[in-house]
């Protein structure tokens, strides 16, 4: 949500660019890391976005590249791909993004909990 609300603004203010935060005078240019994480900051605030202990996120740039990263194996991308994605020099640092969550574990594990599901029916059938 906040990825996109992001992307949402900076086309509205500077019409299409290459990167999602940039700077005000020249939207060629990246915004500075510093000013990316207090722009966020101020619009979590002003969103009020909380995590699911009612706290306000904290967020530096670094949470949209795991993100990224996050997604991108869950879409099954080869690790050299990722890796040269995020700008790293090896595949090491990918196993960090490939660590499943649970809505990803929840989706690749569906059929095979049907599956079980099933057979399971069947035996506590057997047992009336």
């Amino acid at each position: 949500q906040l990825i996109q609300k992001s992307i949402a603004y900076t086309k509205d203010r500077y019409g299409e660019t290459e990167y999602i935060f940039v700077y005000d005078k020249d939207p060629k240019t990246p915004m500075r890391y510093g000013k990316i994480q207090y722009q966020l900051m101020a619009m979590i605030r002003e969103e009020d976005l909380r995590d699911d202990r009612g706290e306000l996120f904290g967020v530096g740039t670094h949470t949209f590249r795991r993100s990224y990263g996050k997604r991108l194996t869950e879409m099954h991308v080869d690790d050299h791909t990722i890796a040269k994605l995020l700008g790293h020099s090896n595949t090491n640092t990918v196993q960090r993004y490939r660590k499943f969550g649970d809505r990803a574990l929840a989706e690749e594990t569906r059929e095979t909990r049907a599956a079980m599901d099933e057979v399971l029916a069947q035996i506590t059938k057997e047992w009336e």
